[in-house]
């Protein structure tokens, strides 16, 4: 594979690599030396969230080599895109993100019943969300039957502050940092199925509803992540 922004092309492959496990079917990517593209397969909201999930461990990854990620989402000058990522200068590798690409691994898995999240540990996935420009918002027991959604200790929907295409890549970076945040502390985050309309007209309000989580604790395993309180996030670009 040949290099780009700034990367040999072994690094290039081993970032894409990580990104589409991250995106899966739903997102595809097309390299040039100055960009890379990422393209979603359909035009469904699932596949928009897939392009933000692989945007976000892209950007991880790109920092975990030294390189900032200049971001643009649907960019006019290269149609079809829903995102592009050009080289935005350098950015040195923190232990935030390295805990995150490590916990990128971690299986999806039914969260444990009966086991509360702690308050610290409801903000840490706050502040998750809030760093990709999202909101989570808890719901009570009436929401969740209203909304025919499973129990579990707790029942959060990430929520942007506008809607489009663009947002829902944004909630798909949202929703991938808040479950790598929360593998990182022990928990379980999964997506629970709610169509959007149905969202809003429980929700409403100031806030897009995009996707509905159940969030736990991670069974007891050998595969289990140590948990790591994760450090205060500052809202930040790239």
């Amino acid at each position: 594979m040949t290099g780009a922004l700034g990367l040999a092309g072994r690094d290039v492959a081993d970032v894409l690599t990580a990104a589409a496990a991250a995106g899966g079917r739903s997102c595809r990517f097309r390299l040039t030396a100055d960009r890379i593209e990422l393209h979603a397969e359909s035009d469904r909201l699932d596949a928009r969230l897939a392009v933000g999930s692989a945007l976000l461990v892209l950007r991880l990854a790109l920092q975990e080599r030294g390189v900032r990620a200049l971001v643009t989402l649907r960019p006019p000058d290269v149609p079809g895109a829903l995102a592009v990522v050009r080289l935005g200068g350098t950015r040195e590798p923190d232990e935030e993100t390295q805990r995150l690409l490590g916990a990128a691994g971690a299986a999806e898995v039914e969260p444990l019943a009966g086991i509360p999240v702690p308050v610290a540990r409801r903000q840490a996935l706050q502040r998750a969300a809030q760093r990709e420009r999202a909101w989570l918002q808890a719901v009570d027991k009436e929401e969740m039957a209203w909304l025919g959604v499973a129990d579990a200790p707790l029942v959060a929907v990430l929520c942007t502050f506008t809607d489009g295409p663009e947002a829902e890549v944004q909630a798909g970076q949202a929703l991938h940092r808040v479950q790598l945040a929360g593998a990182c502390l022990g928990l379980t985050v999964r997506r629970a199925p709610c169509g959007p309309q149905k969202l809003r007209r429980a929700l409403g309000g100031a806030v897009v509803p995009q996707v509905v989580l159940r969030i736990g604790s991670r069974p007891l395993g050998g595969a289990e992540l140590a948990a790591v309180e994760l450090p205060p996030q500052r809202m930040a670009s790239g």
